[in-house]
Formats: C-alpha cells, sequence, structure tokens
C-alpha cells in the first residue's frame, strides 16, 4: 500500500448493514464503502479507530453493548428555527462559527461552542434538545453528530446555517 492513512475508522452496528471503511490519504483520499455479504444484524456496537502517522499507529478498540441507537440529527429550517424561538421553546442553541464569523452575523441568543461551552453540553442530560448553527449547516451537521455520538438524542441542524435566517426572516443579520 503506497502512502500513509492519516485516519482509518471501521463501525459496525445493530442497525449497520454495511461497513464503511473512511480513510483520507496524505496524497488523496475518501471513502471506501464496503458491504460483507451475510451480514445482516449485529448484537454490538464495535468501533475500531487507527492513526498512523509517520511510522507511529495508535488503535482504540471499544464495545457498546447497547442495542438502541440515537435517532437521527433532524434538520430544520430557518423558519422553523424562528417559529422555535418564537414559541419560547426551550433549547441550547449552538452556534459553531468562529468568534470572527459571529462578531459579523449572530442570532440573539445563541451561545459560542468554545471549550467551555463544550463541556458545559457534555454535562447536560442525553435527552436535553439541543440545536446547531454555522454559516451554511454543514460545520453544524458535523457538531451536531458528534453530540449524537456521545449519546444526545434531541437534537437538530439549522439548514442552510445563518445565511439562511438571514435571507428567509432576518435580513437585518449581514450576510458575508
Amino acid at each position: 500500500m503506497s502512502g500513509f492513512w492519516a485516519m482509518s475508522r471501521i463501525w459496525a452496528g445493530p442497525s449497520v448493514t454495511s461497513v464503511m471503511l473512511m480513510g483520507r490519504a496524505i496524497l488523496g483520499g475518501g471513502a471506501v464503502p464496503l458491504r460483507p455479504r451475510g451480514l445482516t444484524t449485529r448484537t454490538a456496537t464495535i468501533g475500531i479507530d487507527r492513526i498512523r502517522s509517520a511510522g507511529q499507529n495508535h488503535a482504540s478498540l471499544s464495545e457498546d453493548t447497547s442495542t438502541s441507537e440515537a435517532p437521527p440529527v433532524r434538520q430544520l429550517s430557518a423558519l422553523e428555527l424562528k417559529a422555535l424561538i418564537e414559541a419560547g421553546t426551550s433549547f441550547e442553541f449552538v452556534d459553531v462559527r468562529t468568534e470572527w464569523e459571529r462578531s459579523l452575523a449572530k442570532i440573539d441568543g445563541s451561545h459560542l461552542l468554545d471549550q467551555s461551552h463544550h463541556d458545559t453540553l457534555l454535562r447536560l442530560d442525553r435527552s436535553a434538545p439541543i440545536v446547531f448553527l454555522c454559516h451554511h449547516g454543514i460545520r453544524s451537521q458535523q457538531a451536531a453528530e458528534y453530540f449524537r455520538r456521545e449519546g444526545f438524542r434531541d437534537l437538530c441542524n439549522v439548514q442552510g446555517g445563518i445565511d439562511a435566517w438571514s435571507q428567509l426572516v432576518d435580513p437585518s443579520v449581514p450576510r458575508y
């Protein structure tokens, strides 16, 4: 095999019918789906992480015998977010953009996801509702997936991010 794998990850679980090998080579990269024949069910979730760089090879193996998987991250439109805010719905509102981006445009009530707020969120009950926001909805989706893996079950991502908010809800919030 030529080159090094910066990261490879294999996951199989109770609701997974295929194994996904994800890797990003130092030169080029991508994901390759592998579907083993006959794999239909699993009784446990097994995760294998392998990080290899400059001759170092670190691996960890974790096993989770729970059979319930957290529900997928729900997608919210900017208008649905506005409705939640106007209804007074209680939720954690997390902005995953940088401080510089927040200085350009922000939605009142959102909190910057810095290390301190990250640690605060991890101490919440796993059923606490959390809504994630970024510029266009990509980084916030990744953050929501991270918290999903941490066991949180009521997660939402704002589709289109603050840019959609600026266009559809509040044009006074600057676009950048």
